[in-house]
């Protein structure tokens, strides 16, 4: 079992990798819809600011995020997310202003006691952490992210902060899965030309009446992740279309003719620089 699920003491539940469970230099965690404020469509803990949601639930819900770590809240750095290959660096401490947020997909920093915060519904959180270096990041990659480049470019950033590539870790959160995510040819033709090898991400689906593929997204990433040389690349596993109970996902509320659905939250957080 590659995901460790926990619960915090204030309710919210979250995920971390069985190789990476544990340790007093890095808080992190994959969270689940469970645990938070939101009710009707959005039930659970809906991090998504662009949702309809009751803002003041969508508060609640990160404030609960910041603080299921333990100790006392941390200040949240976010994104306005527009699946770009932008990554931005955080050199100083993140402000409350919602509105100030950078226009960017991943974020990197070597500050202590901040929280990098995700938000997804089908698309891959991903972390990267040195801990040898006190250097970690958080990308948002959906398919136009990764196919754009917001992986290499969240690893050059994270190596520009101090980073070695031998000594990053990756892990992959909750994301949709190849059997539920059937895409166009148009769209495998773009991902089978980003780099030797991607076409084997691509199966064709035999069940659709015509030309369509079913996308192993979290596979495209790793291959990514692999040719950027970085020292491992950890995945949990988890299918956020294949359960409802338990995550949001974008396309399973599009396929149950549903509004809009709730975004999931991923946070990070470097506790302590690490001494030699």
């Amino acid at each position: 079992m590659t995901a460790i699920e926990h619960i915090a003491p204030n309710g919210a539940h979250y995920f971390r990798h069985a190789d990476m469970d544990r340790d007093e230099a890095i808080s992190y965690g994959f969270f689940s819809r469970q645990g938070g404020v939101s009710d009707g469509l959005y039930a659970g803990l809906n991090g998504g600011l662009g949702s309809d949601d009751t803002p003041q639930h969508v508060a609640q819900n990160r404030a609960l995020a910041a603080s299921a770590f333990g100790g006392t809240p941390l200040p949240i750095a976010s994104l306005f997310q527009i699946h770009s290959a932008h990554c931005v660096t955080i050199n100083s401490p993140p402000t409350a202003q919602i509105a100030n947020r950078p226009r960017a997909d991943a974020m990197v920093t070597t500050m202590t006691e901040i929280l990098l915060l995700l938000l997804t519904a089908d698309c891959l959180p991903v972390f990267f952490i040195d801990k040898t270096h006190g250097v970690i990041g958080a990308a948002h990659a959906g398919w136009r992210g990764a196919v754009a480049g917001i992986l290499e470019s969240t690893t050059t950033a994270m190596c520009n902060a101090g980073a070695r590539r031998s000594d990053i870790t990756a892990i992959i959160g909750p994301a949709i899965r190849q059997p539920h995510y059937q895409i166009g040819g148009d769209m495998a033709d773009q991902i089978a030309r980003h780099h030797k090898g991607a076409e084997t991400c691509l199966l064709a689906d035999d069940s659709a009446s015509d030309t369509r593929y079913l996308f192993d997204l979290p596979r495209f990433a790793e291959q990514i992740l692999q040719q950027q040389q970085i020292g491992r690349v950890l995945d949990l596993g988890l299918d956020t279309y294949a359960d409802s109970d338990r995550f949001y996902s974008h396309r399973w509320a599009t396929h149950q003719k549903l509004p809009d659905s709730g975004r999931l939250i991923s946070a990070i957080s470097l506790r302590r620089m690490i001494q030699e």
